[in-house]
């Protein structure tokens, strides 16, 4: 809940290129991991894409502070993996709080995965989010990309 009202406070990224700018520059509580892996860029890929379609697109509660009360609300998270040319694709997770103000469409950027042929069989992948809160699902997307199994991350 913490990283959705950061980006709630100050204008949130509206895309994902403002979300990959923002967060290569140092953006105010961000976090970005960076692997190569062993593996070809298609399977990477593929394994990335079919784990956050399972995985992170969810829907969980959150509790938050209301005055002198605490308040739960329903936290919809969506994920979608796209292939950007034959060498490059990314994972993009957002999460919609119904009744925030200045949304983005399709929720908040939360966390991105740039996924990158490196060489033949080599492939980078890197993750930028929350330096809060999502460290699990940064944990997830960089076990999926070494193709190991791994029950689904919790979101907050």
């Amino acid at each position: 809940m913490v990283a959705i009202g950061l980006f709630a406070c100050a204008a949130p990224p509206r895309t994902v290129q403002e979300f990959r700018e923002e967060s290569k520059n140092g953006g105010a509580a961000t976090r970005t991991e960076r692997q190569v892996v062993d593996r070809p860029f298609l399977v990477v890929f593929q394994d990335i894409r079919d784990n956050a379609t399972k995985c992170l697109n969810t829907t969980a509660a959150a509790t938050g502070s209301e005055g002198s009360g605490v308040r739960k609300d329903l936290v919809r998270y969506r994920s979608y993996t796209k292939k950007i040319s034959s060498k490059s694709a990314e994972m993009v997770l957002q999460a919609d709080k119904p009744g925030s103000d200045n949304m983005p469409e399709g929720g908040y950027y939360t966390l991105l995965a740039d996924i990158e042929a490196v060489a033949a069989q080599k492939t980078g992948v890197t993750i930028s989010g929350p330096s809060m809160l999502y460290g699990d699902v940064f944990d997830a997307v960089a076990e999926w990309a070494k193709g190991k199994a791994r029950i689904c991350p919790s979101l907050p």
